[in-house]
C-alpha cells in the first residue's frame, strides 16, 4: 500500500512540473536506427544513446522530417541519409548531455553547440591540410555567413556524420572531441583513400554510397588525378543496410498510398512548405525505380490492399516501356480507360508522351483521391499552355515568347514552383522551339523567372544569354552590371556545379572591363561582394591588375574577404599564385592596417604546399611563388620584422599541435614545405635570406 503511494506521488510530481516521459519506440522506428547503426561506425556509446532516442514516424508523410528543441525528431521515409540529419541536430542536446569533450564538461547543451560553432570557423580559417576535401565541401555551401544560424552551422551540426561517412579518421582535429565518443575510425585512414575509393566503386555501389556519404558534394572532378582503387566496394553490411531501407520505403508508400493521395498536407513538409507536384512526379519515379530493383515487396502481404494494385500499375508501366512510341501511346489510352487506378502513375511518364496522352482532354477519373487527381488536372493545364504556347512559337518565335510572359506574369503565386516542371515539359516536347522562344524573352520575364526557378533558367538560357539579360556585359554600365551582379548572387541555384559557368562568365566579362577601366571593375566587385577566389585563380593576371590599380579599394576587399568561404588569408594565399609581389604588398598592407594576425597567418597558410603538390600537381601552388612572397616581405618589412611575425606564428601553431587542433605532423609538414622552398632558390642570397629565416623560427633546422 505504501508503495502504490509512493508511486502516485511521484507520477504526481512529473505531472506537476511538466515532465514527460520519452514515448517508447516504434519497431519501425527501432529499425531505422538499427540501420544508421550499421551504416555508419556508430559507437558502443552512441548506440546506447539511439536505442533511447525520442524518435517519432510522421505516418503519412512522405516529405517530413524534423528535429525538436527538447532533442526528439519525427521522419516520414527510412532514408539513412535525411534521418541521420535529424539524428545530428539531437545529437547537440540529448547525447553531448553526458558525453561532451573534456575541456567543456558541465556545460549546457547551447553552449557546447556554441563551442563547436567557433571550432568549426576556426576550422574553415586553418590552412589547407589533408581535410582540405571537407573544407571545400562547406566552401560549396550557397550561404556561408547570413542569417541568425548560416548553412555553415546548419550543415556542420547536422550533417557531419554524413559528410565523413561514419568514418572518425574524417573528422579534422579541432571538430574531432565532439564526435570521437559516436563515431569509430572507418577504414579510410584519410580523404586521399576516401576519394580513391569513391573513384573506383561501380555505378550501382556509387548509387549505394551517395545514400549515406556526402563525398558527391565535394566536387570530385577537381581530383581527376586520385587513382581510382581497385575492386572498391561498398561492404556487404553497409549495402545490406540501405538495401532494406530501399525496401521499406517501397513498402511504406504502398501502406499510406490512401493516406498520401488523399490528404491535402500529405506533400507539406516539416516548415510547412507545400512540396505540391515536383516531389509528387520524383516521389513517385523514385518509388517506380525501386519496385523494378524489389518486385516482390508489393506482392507480400505486408504492403496492404494497395501493393498488389500499385504493382499492376508499376508492371503496366514496365510493359509500356518496351513498345514503341505510338504503340505505347494506344496501349496506355486504352489502360486508363479500363483503369482510372492507373491516372495516379501517369507523372512518371517521359513529358513527351505525357504531352499526347493527355493532350487529347480528360479521362474519367476515380480511385486515387482529390490530391493525386490535382496533380494529373494541373499537368493537363500546363501541358495545354505548352501546346498553345509552341504552336504560336512555331510559326513566330516573337509572339511565342509574348505568350509565354504573358502566361508567367499571371500564374498565381503559390503556382511558381511548379514552372520548373512547366519548361521541362516545354523543353523536352520541342526543343529547338523552346530555345528559339525562351531566347527571345524581355529582361523582366528572365529577371522574374530567375527569381522563381534559378536552376532551370540558368539550364534554358546558359550564362551569355543570362548573363545579356542581366546586363552582365562588356558594353553595360558599372551600375547595370552591379545590378546584374547582385541579381546573380541572390537567386541562386543552391548548387555549385551549375553556378560555375556562370560566374566564370562574369569574371571573363569582368577581366575584359578591367584592360580599359581597372578601377571601374573594381568598384564593381566592391559593391557587389563578388567572391574572387575563382577570380584570382582563373585570371590571375587580371586579377591581379585590377586590384593592384587602387592597392587602399583592393586592401578592402581582401580585408572584407568572402564570409567563411574565402577569409582574407585564404585571399592572399591565392595572390601568392597569382603574383607573389603584389600579394606581399597586400600582405605589408595588412599589416599597417593593424590585421598583424592575417599576415601571421598568411606565413604559415601554406604549410602543407609541399605534401599537397606531391599528391596533385595540378593545384593552384607554386612553391617558388611561396618562396618570392617571403622574400618580398623581408625586403618591404625587414628582416627582423618577418622573422618576429613567423615566431609568433611558430609559437602559436605549436600550441595548436600539443591542444589537437591540428594534426600532430603540422610542424613536420611545414618543415618539409620550407626546406622544398629554399631548394628552389637558384639565388645563393636569396636561399642564405630564407634559410636564416627558418633557423630562427625553428631553431636552426629549416633548411635541412
Amino acid at each position: 500500500m505504501r508503495r502504490s503511494a509512493f508511486f502516485f506521488i511521484i507520477a504526481l510530481l512529473l505531472l506537476a512540473t511538466g515532465c514527460e516521459r520519452a514515448p517508447r519506440q516504434t519497431e519501425w522506428i527501432r529499425e531505422r536506427l538499427v540501420a544508421l547503426e550499421d551504416i555508419y561506425n556508430v559507437s558502443r556509446e552512441g548506440r546506447e544513446w539511439l536505442a533511447n532516442l525520442d524518435a517519432r514516424q510522421k505516418m503519412g508523410r512522405p516529405t517530413w522530417f524534423a528535429s525538436y528543441e527538447g532533442g526528439w525528431i519525427e521522419v516520414g521515409q527510412a532514408i539513412p541519409e535525411s534521418i541521420m540529419h535529424e539524428v545530428g541536430h539531437a545529437y547537440w542536446v540529448s547525447f553531448l548531455r553526458s558525453q561532451r569533450p573534456a575541456d567543456i564538461s558541465g556545460r549546457e547543451p547551447s553552449l557546447v553547440l556554441e563551442r563547436y560553432r567557433s571550432d568549426l570557423i576556426g576550422f574553415m580559417l586553418q590552412p589547407p591540410d589533408r581535410y582540405e576535401p571537407l573544407r571545400e565541401r562547406f566552401r560549396n555551401l550557397p550561404n556561408l555567413s547570413t542569417g541568425e544560424y548560416p548553412d555553415l552551422y546548419h550543415s556542420g551540426e547536422a550533417d557531419m556524420v554524413n559528410m565523413v561517412g561514419g568514418n572518425l579518421n574524417l573528422v579534422p582535429p579541432i571538430l574531432s572531441p565532439y564526435f570521437d565518443k559516436f563515431l569509430l575510425s572507418g577504414e579510410f585512414k584519410n580523404w586521399q583513400e576516401a576519394i580513391s575509393w569513391y573513384r573506383g566503386l561501380s555505378r550501382e555501389d556509387v548509387r549505394r554510397a551517395n545514400a549515406y556519404f556526402g563525398l558527391t558534394h565535394i566536387g570530385l572532378k577537381r581530383y581527376g588525378y586520385v587513382r581510382p582503387q581497385s575492386g572498391a566496394t561498398v561492404s556487404r553490411k553497409v549495402a545490406g543496410a540501405i538495401e532494406k531501407e530501399e525496401r521499406q520505403r517501397l513498402l511504406d508508400f504502398a501502406r499510406q498510398f490512401g493516406e498520401i493521395t488523399v490528404s491535402e498536407s500529405s506533400l507539406a513538409d516539416a516548415v510547412g512548405a507545400m512540396r505540391s507536384f515536383p516531389f509528387w512526379r520524383g516521389y513517385l519515379r523514385e518509388m517506380f525505380q525501386l519496385y523494378k530493383k524489389y518486385p516482390g515487396v508489393l506482392k507480400e502481404k505486408a504492403s496492404g490492399e494497395h501493393g498488389p494494385k500499385i504493382a499492376k500499375a508499376f508492371d503496366t508501366l514496365k510493359q509500356a516501356e518496351s513498345l514503341a512510341a505510338q504503340e505505347k501511346l494506344d496501349f496506355l489510352k486504352g489502360v486508363l480507360a479500363r483503369d482510372p487506378f492507373m491516372e495516379a502513375f501517369i507523372p512518371i511518364l517521359e513529358n513527351r508522351l505525357l504531352v499526347e496522352l493527355l493532350s487529347a482532354g480528360p479521362s474519367e477519373s476515380g480511385g486515387t483521391g482529390p490530391s493525386a487527381q490535382e496533380y494529373v488536372g494541373r499537368l493537363r493545364e500546363y501541358i495545354a499552355h505548352v501546346d498553345a504556347t509552341l504552336a504560336i512559337g512555331r510559326d513566330d518565335p516573337e509572339k511565342g515568347a509574348q505568350a509565354l510572359e504573358e502566361y508567367i506574369s499571371n500564374l498565381p503565386k503559390e503556382r511558381r514552383q511548379d514552372l520548373d516542371t512547366f519548361f521541362e515539359i516545354l523543353q523536352d516536347t520541342d526543343s529547338r522551339t523552346t530555345e528559339n522562344i525562351v531566347d527571345r524573352l524581355g529582361e523582366e520575364a528572365i529577371r522574374q523567372l530567375l527569381s522563381d526557378v534559378p536552376a532551370r533558367v540558368r539550364v534554358l538560357l546558359g550564362p551569355q544569354r543570362l548573363l545579356r539579360a542581366l546586363r552582365i556585359t562588356t558594353q553595360a554600365s558599372p551600375l547595370e552590371i552591379t545590378e546584374g551582379i547582385s541579381l546573380l548572387l541572390k537567386h541562386t541555384s543552391g548548387n555549385y556545379e551549375i553556378e560555375e559557368p556562370f560566374l566564370n562568365e562574369t569574371y571573363r566579362v569582368l577581366a575584359l572591363r578591367g584592360h580599359d577601366n581597372p578601377i571601374e571593375a573594381l568598384e564593381i566587385i566592391r559593391a557587389t561582394s563578388l567572391p574572387i577566389s575563382a577570380f584570382i585563380l582563373g585570371y590571375p593576371k587580371d586579377a591581379v591588375g585590377i586590384l593592384s590599380a587602387d592597392p587602399e579599394k583592393a586592401l578592402d576587399i581582401i580585408i572584407n574577404g568572402d564570409g567563411y568561404r574565402t577569409p582574407p588569408v585564404r585571399l592572399v594565399y591565392n595572390l601568392i599564385y597569382a603574383d607573389p609581389v603584389f600579394a606581399a604588398s597586400i600582405a605589408k598592407g595588412l599589416s599597417s592596417s593593424g590585421k598583424d594576425e592575417v599576415v601571421e597567418e598568411s606565413l604559415v597558410y601554406f604549410a602543407y604546399d609541399y605534401d599537397r603538390i606531391q599528391e596533385n600537381p595540378s593545384l593552384s601552388i607554386s612553391l617558388k611563388n611561396d618562396g618570392l612572397f617571403i622574400e618580398t616581405l623581408a625586403k618591404e618589412g625587414g628582416e627582423d620584422w618577418l622573422k618576429s611575425r613567423l615566431n609568433i606564428v611558430v609559437e602559436r601553431y605549436e600550441s595548436y599541435v600539443r591542444s589537437g587542433k591540428v594534426d600532430a605532423d603540422f610542424m613536420e609538414a611545414y618543415k618539409r614545405t620550407w626546406q622544398a622552398i629554399i631548394g628552389l632558390q637558384e639565388d645563393p642570397e636569396a636561399r642564405t635570406l630564407l634559410r636564416n629565416i627558418t633557423d630562427a623560427a625553428f631553431g636552426g633546422t629549416g633548411g635541412k
